[in-house]
């Protein structure tokens, strides 16, 4: 079963709904499902969903606490009582409706730690993708083609998505350039400059053979 196998239906029911947290779910279906292939095969269930709201903390969004399967929890037992992002103006109010909710711990039980991780990045990524654009959801497409750097460290796309945002350097940028399109010259170095920064934060010893290799590794997928 893929990682996202439920995003179609999921998407289909959405589709009279009005307003920015449609816009957030759509694009957050799209994303979640051009992982799904890489998901079970490079990349765990717990790679993405724990990754995604990492993402999601670096920039403020949710509490250091705030596990990526309570989340999940609290969606799939609130959408029973009719909590779904179409029924909000914004999916920031969807979130914040789902955080409120209680659960029931016997029904908690019930529900496979699968679908908890599945629809809990389902809510991270919504949000995220809503506050600061699709951008990050494309970043983390063009990660995916590139699992040994995925893997190599938990907190290294947060990292990345962190680096931008305290630096406001736009996103686009990386985004192109791990799409293999054409960048200016300037661009190129500012990326340049994020790796060296990035890397030498998660280990200093780190060489400057290393950070050319992931700069090559960032322009050219895995095979």
């Amino acid at each position: 079963m893929g990682f996202f196998s439920s995003l179609g239906s999921a998407l289909s029911s959405l589709g009279g709904a009005l307003g920015i947290s449609n816009t957030a779910t759509k694009l957050m279906v799209g994303v979640l499902g051009r992982l799904n292939p890489v998901i079970g095969t490079v990349l765990t269930v717990i790679d993405i969903a724990s990754t995604v709201l990492s993402i999601a903390k670096k920039l403020g969004l949710f509490d250091a606490a705030e596990k990526v399967e309570d989340l999940g929890d609290k969606a799939i037992q609130a959408a029973d009582k009719g909590i779904k992002p179409e029924n909000y103006k914004t999916y920031e109010e969807y979130v914040e409706a789902i955080r409120n909710f209680e659960v029931d711990p016997e029904k908690s039980k019930e529900i496979k730690e699968y679908d908890k991780l599945e629809r809990g990045a389902q809510v991270a990524l919504g949000l995220t993708m809503e506050k600061f654009g699709s951008g990050i959801g494309e970043l983390l497409v063009e990660f995916s083609k590139r699992p040994d750097l995925w893997v190599a460290g938990t907190e290294r796309i947060p990292s990345y998505i962190d680096y931008l945002k305290n630096n406001d350097v736009p996103v686009k940028p990386l985004q192109d350039y791990m799409a293999q399109k054409s960048i200016l010259l300037t661009d190129k170095k500012d990326i340049e400059g994020m790796v060296r920064a990035v890397e030498k934060a998660i280990n200093p010893q780190v060489s400057e053979d290393k950070i050319s290799d992931i700069m090559r590794s960032l322009r050219v997928p895995s095979e």
